[in-house]
């Protein structure tokens, strides 16, 4: 009799211990463990994918990325190459009228300058922007920066809280949410990439390695939203991918005398 009272006990303190999960971190916490995994990235590499709604018109894009982080005598310079698809907004001469053409996206930084160049097929023109390397984004994001940096960046901008957790793509994630930090838009609220930041932000961080699988930002009028496939951090990377030559006939747009920040 004993033994047929003991089985449905274990059953019950197994299914109670099941439901104990861990607790969740603390914002602070887990922006500090975001923080360390950021200054021991030494490579990175990913697949992505997402979109710009804006005005009930949504531009897809896609790509894949590599990036290396090296650091000695206290320096800190960084490579990184992309390339993808986008849907470029631009003047068709011909008929003198703004279409929307899909483009083929490189990104190059060097370590000493960013390019980034887009081939339209459809125009048989390939447009090349030249800009420091030490400069911010558009979303003054530092320049040196992996997507693990992004949410330290945006720690500044917004004010975030762990608010549960999720699955994305079969991986168990934290969820940040947060709105602007007002504090922090008036004292930015001259600079044209503040301007363009939405509202609203979401977050879904790894609970493996800190690296983010969904990034979201929204408001009234539309949403940015990019998700992370294939990352993988701290293994081989091919360099020879962080070099750049524009190509021939190629028009070449200068901007390493300005402090604006490199186009999205």
């Amino acid at each position: 009799m004993h033994s047929r009272r003991l089985v449905p006990c274990l059953a019950a303190l197994l299914f109670t211990a099941a439901c104990v999960a861990d607790p969740l971190p603390t914002t602070d916490e887990l922006l500090a463990r975001i923080g360390k995994a950021a200054a021991e990235l030494k490579t990175y590499s990913y697949d992505r994918k997402g979109a710009v709604t804006r005005h009930g018109r949504t531009r897809p894009r896609s790509g894949s990325t590599v990036g290396m982080i090296t650091r000695e005598e206290g320096k800190t310079i960084c490579r990184s190459y992309t390339a993808g698809k986008v849907i470029l907004i631009a003047r068709w001469q011909e008929r003198d009228e703004w279409r929307e053409f899909d483009a083929e996206e490189k990104r190059v930084n060097d370590g000493t300058h960013r390019w980034r160049q887009l081939r339209v097929p459809a125009l048989d023109r390939t447009m090349v922007v030249k800009t420091r390397a030490d400069a911010p984004d558009k979303y003054q994001r530092p320049a040196c920066a992996s997507p693990l940096d992004w949410t330290e960046a945006a720690a500044k901008s917004y004010v975030l809280r762990v608010t549960g957790e999720d699955v994305v793509n079969g991986e168990r994630v934290y969820v940040l949410e947060g709105k602007f930090n007002d504090d922090y838009l008036r004292e930015h609220s001259k600079a044209e990439a503040v301007k363009r930041l939405w509202p609203t932000i979401k977050i879904w961080i790894s609970q493996s390695d800190l690296f983010p699988r969904r990034y979201t930002t929204f408001g009234p009028d539309g949403q940015e939203s990019t998700e992370f496939t294939n990352v993988k951090l701290n293994g081989p990377v091919d360099e020879t991918l962080f070099t750049y030559t524009p190509p021939e006939g190629a028009v070449v747009n200068d901007r390493t005398g300005e402090d604006t920040p490199q186009e999205d």
